[in-house]
């Protein structure tokens, strides 16, 4: 098939199969999602980290949470460890990691800023 002739694009969408699983690239199922849908799907994870927001920064300031639902699973030095634990504990589900701070930090990404890297979502 040849994917680069637009003329036969039409092959490619009648090809897909809406039954089959997403890709799965190590432990992490890679799903493209909508921002929305994202939050959606951390919704009672972020609720919980905003409602207990002070208790955490008070007692683990600079630490990462891993939080599922409306528990908090536990407290961990780096994400990879909260990463390895939620694994190991829930599987290959959607969990929440994040790291207590006061402020949100600014995510840069350096490649995509100078032009280096191009992102398309």
């Amino acid at each position: 098939m040849d994917y680069h002739n637009p003329k036969r694009s039409h092959e490619r969408s009648q090809n897909v199969n809406p039954n089959t699983k997403p890709k799965v690239q190590g432990s992490v199922g890679v799903i493209k999602l909508a921002d929305q849908e994202k939050m959606a799907l951390l919704q009672k994870e972020l609720d919980y980290y905003k409602a207990h927001g002070e208790e955490l920064l008070q007692q683990h300031q600079g630490k990462f949470v891993l939080i599922k639902d409306q528990k908090l699973l536990g407290v961990f030095d780096t994400d990879l460890a909260a990463y390895q634990e939620g694994i190991a504990k829930l599987g290959n589900t959607i969990f929440l990691i994040k790291m207590v701070t006061k402020e949100e930090p600014v995510q840069q990404i350096p490649a995509l800023t100078l032009g280096i890297l191009n992102a398309h979502f």
